[in-house]
């Protein structure tokens, strides 16, 4: 939770303490995050030709 000073500290703390762990979740949203965004490009450019 956002509000949760001691959940943020503790979820920090293991990145920092992990960083295999911190540089796969990076990677992980860097290709879902692409990935997402190439989708919306065409839905968008889809739209458009449909209008």
């Amino acid at each position: 939770p956002p509000d949760d000073i001691s959940a943020i500290y503790e979820a920090i703390k293991k990145l920092i303490d992990n960083p295999d762990l911190a540089k796969s979740l990076a990677n992980n949203l860097l290709e879902k995050m692409s990935a997402r965004t190439i989708e919306k490009m065409i839905r968008v450019t889809e739209d458009l030709y449909r209008h």
